[in-house]
């Protein structure tokens, strides 16, 4: 964000409103869902990648033009709708039941590992040569090492594992009969609208926090490359709380478990109002906020499968990550803007407490909804 901010002259707030675009890609996603839900995840991983590497190679040839910044996101966000947990998730639900929830933590800190990795990396790089370098380096990974990693590792779950068992699946409307019978058996369900709008409320608060994060801690006197640091330690706490949320929801009420991990970032947000903190309460408050962000993809998985089954379950994902986008949108104009207007991110981050303490209230209240499947928990 700096650097564009710096060289384009656009502002925190212009920069944010490409987090609009994905208004678009909140559309498209159930589409894309049900792709996956047809035809596999694998195929359409490797289009994501492909488009994702696209939107990336777009950013770096930019030359001061707001909207081909615009469409260079879109594409980005719409290539990571189809890298997200919808596709890989769909895999690993449909390998794992008893352990499913730690087996999620698990394959999903391959993100949390690389976000600990790059930041520094691309910090360095970006201060070499340019943040065009930046976005090139990271259209690499994504071809050099996404692409042969789907082809040679990933294998879609036989028949014979729950997404071939009728037990279940039972009671999951079938997309195959058409969307008007998916929405009037699944979209009326409560569990769904409670995790619809715990997933706008979360993000409403983390992602674009996230994104404003380096911002925020500039402004506070913190170095460029320090905030970097910091990010890699944001990193590790979603690693930390992937790893730990999934072995605790195998093994306790999940509800509970997922109403806590929303209720460590609300805390975090309030500690940074304070522009005069120290930078011990500065890395505490950042780690809290990364407990969320490592729990939340993993909750979601493991709630869909165990309250509205897997025969759809990459559509439903992908409503759910409409819900995501809808609340990346709205806290990117939220963070954007109040700073353009105030100087400070202080309202914002007040917002983003309350955001996450709705979240918290939403998720903890499925422990009253109905289940697909056995509880795990007393099975």
């Amino acid at each position: 964000m700096l650097p564009l901010s710096q060289e384009f002259g656009w502002t925190r707030g212009q920069i944010a409103a490409a987090a609009t675009t994905g208004l678009l890609t909140a559309v498209l996603a159930p589409f894309i869902g049900r792709l996956a839900d047809r035809h596999g995840a694998r195929p359409v991983i490797l289009g994501s990648i492909a488009m994702m590497s696209l939107g990336y190679l777009t950013l770096a040839t930019m030359r001061g033009s707001l909207t081909m910044y615009y469409v260079g996101m879109f594409l980005m966000g719409l290539g990571g709708v189809g890298t997200t947990g919808m596709t890989y998730t769909r895999i690993i639900t449909g390998w794992y039941s008893r352990h499913r929830g730690l087996a999620l933590g698990i394959s999903l800190a391959g993100v949390s590992v690389f976000a600990f990795i790059l930041p520094p990396l691309l910090s360095r790089l970006i201060d070499a040569l340019s943040w065009r370098a930046g976005y090139v380096a990271l259209a690499a990974i994504g071809i050099g090492v996404g692409v042969p990693a789907v082809i040679w590792l990933l294998r879609e779950p036989p028949p014979a594992t729950p997404f071939g068992s009728s037990a279940l699946t039972a009671g999951a409307a079938g997309i195959s009969q058409g969307w008007h019978t998916y929405l009037r058996c699944t979209a009326r369900k409560p569990v769904f609208w409670l995790l619809f709008i715990s997933m706008i409320l979360v993000n409403v608060a983390g992602s674009p926090l996230l994104a404003q994060l380096t911002p925020l801690l500039s402004d506070r006197g913190i170095p460029i490359r320090t905030a970097a640091g910091l990010l890699s330690a944001y990193a590790a706490a979603v690693l930390i709380g992937r790893l730990i949320g999934g072995y605790l929801i195998d093994r306790v009420s999940p509800p509970s478990v997922a109403a806590v991990a929303m209720l460590a970032p609300a805390v975090g947000c309030l500690m940074l109002i304070d522009t005069d903190s120290v930078m011990t309460t500065v890395v505490l408050a950042v780690l809290l906020l990364g407990l969320s962000q490592g729990a939340e993809m993993d909750l979601l998985a493991f709630f869909i499968a165990r309250h509205l089954g897997l025969r759809d379950y990459s559509t439903t994902f992908a409503v759910m990550i409409a819900g995501v986008v809808i609340g990346n949108v709205l806290g990117a104009l939220l963070f954007g803007f109040t700073h353009d207007l105030t100087g400070t991110y202080g309202i914002a981050l007040a917002a983003a407490a309350v955001c996450f303490l709705g979240g918290a209230a939403s998720l903890y209240a499925l422990r009253w909804q109905p289940l697909i499947e056995r509880d795990p928990i007393t099975a």
